[in-house]
Parts: structure tokens; C-alpha cells; sequence
């Protein structure tokens, strides 16, 4: 652990100064596409509660990447779920802010019908893209990992040749 001693120095654990100087970056906080699927998740779950529901509202995987914030909105009514089978028919589903492929939201349409999607909009630009691209013929190259639910979203909006690296090497 490192923290900025009253003289200005860098200090470590043990006390030791170190060379360089760790500072905080200025503004820290959330990306705008994970401000905006947060309070619009707090806007529906808001909705549910007030329309006699029990305010819950329920995200198939993390609706951002914040395990404390997610915990804050589950003390809100939001419920979170490994798959589609896992929300109970009917019942209001949010889109997290990676959003998921078009084959899923098909699916989830049908099982619930209330859906709030929480996608950034620089996610919806990249998957329009990918999928205007492939409409085109192109082959895809999506650097990331195959597991996230971004790249996941990605290549379900590619109809074509799609190739998922991690690096470009």
C-alpha cells in the first residue's frame, strides 16, 4: 500500500519513500454509459415499487462492474440472475450497460415484456457497427475477452466472420 506522507513524499508500507509519486486522478467516478444505466435502473425500480410491485427488477449478470454499487441497487429491488430462465414471466428485466446480443433480447422479450435497456451508447455504436460491417461483408476482428459480456453483445450483433483475440499478437 502507498499513500502521500504530510511532506509531500510518497510513502510505503514500511515507511520507505519511493521514487515516484502515485496520485488519484481527477475527476474519478462512473463512465457516463455506467451513469446513465445506473439511474436508469433507480428510475424503474422506483416505477415498480411505486406501481404496487415489490420494486424489483431483475438484470441477467452484473448490470455494471461495481460490486458495491451493484450491492447499493440491490438494497433497491434489483435482483440479479445467471440467465433469462432465472426471471419469473412477467416480471421487469434491465439490460445492463454492456448489453447482450440480439438473440437474447428476442428471448427476453417474450418472457417478460418489460424490458429497460440499459446499454451505453458507445456499446449500441460498436454493435451497430459490427453488424454494418458484416452486412457489408467484411470479416470482424474484436479485441477483448471472449467471456465479457461486451465482446458476447458484439458478436451476436456480427453475422458474419467474427474472430474474438485477446491481443493482437
Amino acid at each position: 500500500m502507498r499513500w502521500r506522507g504530510r511532506s509531500g513524499r510518497t510513502l510505503r508500507d514500511d515507511g520507505r519513500s519511493l521514487a515516484a509519486e502515485v496520485e488519484k486522478a481527477v475527476p474519478t467516478g462512473f463512465c457516463f454509459g455506467v451513469r446513465r444505466a445506473i439511474q436508469s435502473l433507480e428510475h424503474r425500480i422506483a416505477e415498480c415499487a411505486r406501481s404496487g410491485g415489490r420494486g424489483t427488477v431483475y438484470s441477467i449478470g452484473m448490470p455494471i462492474h461495481n460490486p458495491q454499487e451493484v450491492e447499493r441497487l440491490r438494497t433497491m429491488g434489483l435482483e440479479v440472475v445467471d440467465c433469462i430462465e432465472d426471471v419469473p414471466e412477467g416480471a421487469p428485466c434491465f439490460i445492463r450497460a454492456h448489453g447482450i446480443p440480439p438473440e437474447e433480447m428476442r428471448i427476453l422479450a417474450v418472457r417478460c415484456g418489460d424490458i429497460t435497456d440499459g446499454t451505453c451508447p458507445f456499446v449500441q455504436n460498436a454493435q451497430t457497427k459490427a453488424a454494418l460491417l458484416c452486412r457489408e461483408g467484411y470479416p470482424l476482428l474484436v479485441l477483448g475477452d471472449p467471456g465479457h459480456p461486451e465482446v458476447q453483445g458484439i458478436v451476436g450483433f456480427s453475422t458474419g466472420t467474427v474472430h474474438v483475440a485477446r491481443t493482437l499478437s
